[in-house]
């Protein structure tokens, strides 16, 4: 079941104390930031692996299993998966970030299909995928838009896979970390590069998904620690948040 998130005013104190933290070192903390990806990639192993009771110290747990990675951008999970076995179809509009990501894909000789076709156009190939990667994608989406990729998302789902997704939440206090901490005064992100107003709440995805006849069955919060210089996981999904969703 997911655990509950309300957040106590104590837990906001705490927040901004570490949001101030990161203003005034942020030079020690980038690196820091940059273990999300590591958080992701583990959490993904774990909830696979816990979803197709597969052991996840194997060489190659996800042997077997049709992967698609949507809106990869240039990260190097595509091949990192590839090489745990998993079949995977990697796509994304952004021509150029597909072509780094192939190029970084092809020099570790790991064997990806990359493609710049979006989720949509996706489904026309009537291909069924055993797990779905939608990572950072929701919250830089319209409403229309997220209500398209969800349904896309759907019809391309096998009847027992995954969704493994992360995105930003709603929180007045996520608008203040991503847009006014990490985008405009850290300079992290491009300027411009959050609309606020498309960050959606646990509650609002779990509304949208029900139209599809989809469901979360697992939430995780994720925040970085200043003074560790890690990413933490959290019972609290006030900022950014990973998750599970199957069928109904």
């Amino acid at each position: 079941m997911p655990t509950s998130t309300k957040p106590t005013n104590a837990t906001f104190t705490v927040k901004l104390k570490h949001i101030w933290a990161l203003l005034t070192k942020p030079a020690e903390n980038k690196t820091g930031f940059l273990d999300y990806h590591m958080v992701r990639r583990k959490y993904i192993m774990r909830q696979a692996c816990l979803h197709f009771k597969k052991n996840k110290h194997e060489p190659a747990p996800l042997l077997g299993l049709q992967l698609l990675d949507i809106g990869c951008g240039d990260s190097t999970f595509a091949a990192e998966l590839c090489f745990r076995g998993a079949d995977v179809l990697a796509v994304d509009t952004n021509k150029q970030l597909i072509e780094q990501a192939e190029q970084q894909a092809n020099q570790r000789g790991a064997i990806v299909e990359f493609t710049t076709e979006d989720a949509t156009s996706l489904v026309a190939h009537n291909k069924k995928y055993d797990i779905i990667l939608c990572l950072d994608i929701l919250e830089n989406a319209t409403v229309q838009e997220k209500d398209k990729l969800i349904w896309a998302m759907h019809k391309m789902l096998n009847t027992d896979g995954i969704i493994i997704f992360s995105t930003i939440s709603s929180s007045n206090l996520a608008k203040l970390y991503f847009k006014r901490l990490l985008e405009q005064l850290l300079h992290w992100f491009p300027k411009g590069y959050f609309t606020t107003k498309h960050f959606i709440s646990h509650k609002e995805l779990k509304k949208a998904l029900s139209k599809h006849n989809l469901k979360v069955t697992t939430l995780q919060g994720v925040f970085f620690d200043p003074q560790s210089k890690f990413w933490h996981r959290q019972k609290d999904l006030s900022l950014r948040y990973m998750g599970v969703i199957k069928h109904k």
